[in-house]
């Protein structure tokens, strides 16, 4: 069971890491278009507002220097100024689309560094998970070859009970003679030699 949960928190983990790399890539995509958008529209709304201050002085120099043209000119000035007014308020909507996006990539940033964190965990989780494994095989290994042994030799009595008598007490005979000979055989002391006098006392 254990094996399993690091399985599926690798797995899961995995596809979270590739899912927030995903989507930190698409959001600085977007981060970089709208910020080049956006310094273009800023571009523009300078000029706009130069042309604002533009038509507005040349709106005075009209209402002082030309009154009988003043209303049809004012009414130009006035949808032109309008115009601009409507480009100004949409470029401030696009602005503020941009800060919200430009938030949203700074929170999945902050994401991205936690996947860092975890994917860091999950490679030390692996290299723990697969000490373990190597362990639980040699010692699995180990057991099998102690259980191999075990059996043979219980079919090996089980064999040497099916013969009859008369097999059994040759094979306990050669065992005793293959036996004596790996055992060393102490010799026996040798008495001490009595010297003889040959001569009488």
């Amino acid at each position: 069971m254990s094996n399993n949960y690091v399985n599926y928190y690798i797995e899961i983990l995995s596809n979270t890491l590739n899912d927030a790399i995903l989507r930190n890539v698409s959001l600085q995509a977007n981060a970089k278009i709208t910020e080049e958008s956006i310094n273009n529209h800023s571009v523009q709304v300078e000029e706009l507002t130069d042309i604002i201050n533009n038509l507005k002085n040349e709106l005075e120099t009209v209402k002082l220097n030309n009154a009988n043209d003043k209303d049809s000119y004012v009414n130009k000035l006035n949808v032109d100024l309008e115009e601009a007014k409507n480009t100004i308020n949409e470029l401030n909507v696009r602005l503020l689309n941009y800060n919200s996006l430009k938030s949203e990539y700074d929170s999945v940033k902050h994401l991205a560094n936690n996947v860092d964190t975890f994917r860091n965990e999950l490679v030390k989780e692996r290299a723990e998970h697969q000490k373990t494994h190597e362990k639980h095989s040699e010692e699995v290994k180990q057991i099998h070859e102690k259980y191999n042994d075990d059996i043979k030799q219980l079919n090996d009595k089980i064999a040497y009970l099916q013969l009859t008598p008369a097999k059994r007490k040759k094979i306990d005979e050669a065992n005793k003679v293959s036996l004596l000979e790996t055992v060393e055989v102490p010799e026996e002391p040798k008495e001490p030699e009595i010297t003889k006098d040959g001569g009488s006392f």
